[in-house]
């Protein structure tokens, strides 16, 4: 019989539920429990379900890959607390997107004629755009406390998260001018 891993992936390797977690030890926990339900590794044992065991390591894989990434972490937090809005249905500020008009117009002018320069200062602007809503947050994620967090803080912190996946999206548009 194959042992359950914990749902919870910080659970499941002994951290504090974090926005900065000791990646350290997570990496030595997930080295340690990676060899424990590795299918190689339990291959000569009759009594083990391989399928259980492969689903297992899939998911100490996809724990792991989740904390060790800033946006997926993100995320995950969101999820958990059950604050995260459905694909599609998350409702970006209205203000902020009146901000990124201008942003985009240029972005789509490059579409046109690419400017290199205009590539580098468009990049340098969503950036600094991205630092400069990173600091609204900054006390909540450097707090962060998952049974004491306020609903108006991660209200913020999914404000936030839409708002970095929004920018995220620019700068992956603005690469394809950098690569080209």
């Amino acid at each position: 019989m194959v042992p359950t891993l914990i749902m919870n992936y910080f659970e499941l390797f002994g951290l504090i539920p974090s926005f900065k977690p000791d990646l350290a030890r997570l990496k030595k926990s997930y080295y340690k429990l990676s060899f424990q339900f590795h299918p190689d590794h339990q291959a000569s044992t009759d009594h083990i379900d391989q399928d259980e065991l492969l689903a297992q390591f899939s998911y100490l894989n996809k724990a792991y890959n989740t904390l060790k990434d800033e946006n997926k972490l993100f995320e995950y937090i969101l999820q958990l607390h059950d604050v995260m809005p459905e694909e599609g249905k998350a409702q970006i500020p209205q203000e902020f997107l009146m901000e990124m008009m201008d942003l985009n117009e240029e972005l789509m002018e490059l579409e046109f004629e690419t400017d290199i320069e205009k590539v580098r200062l468009l990049t340098l602007q969503v950036e600094s755009l991205g630092e400069s809503l990173y600091k609204q947050i900054e006390n909540i994620i450097n707090e962060y406390e998952m049974e004491t967090i306020t609903i108006d803080s991660l209200n913020k912190l999914v404000d936030y998260y839409m708002k970095k996946k929004y920018l995220l999206r620019i700068k992956q548009n603005l690469l394809k001018f950098v690569s080209s």
